[in-house]
């Protein structure tokens, strides 16, 4: 478990990352973040750079399986 300082940055709140934490999710001054809420209430935070890999691969497969896709969306 990682703790976050939260601090303000002309007047808006911001998240100060350890540098572990940062490391982990390949993360630098200025990229973008995502983050979801889940239904047990944890917040999950995904690098974008990561999600756009997965979203390309999901992309290739549903590509892939196409036809497969129709039939059961059918």
């Amino acid at each position: 478990m990682t703790m976050l300082k939260v601090t303000t940055i002309d007047n808006q709140l911001a998240v100060v990352l350890s540098p572990e934490l940062a490391a982990h999710l390949n993360a630098s001054a200025g990229d973008e973040l995502l983050t979801e809420v889940g239904s047990n209430g944890r917040i999950l935070i995904f690098s974008k750079p990561i999600v756009d890999s997965q979203v390309k691969v999901l992309n290739e497969v549903m590509d892939r399986r196409k036809d497969a896709l129709g039939r059961l969306a059918e």
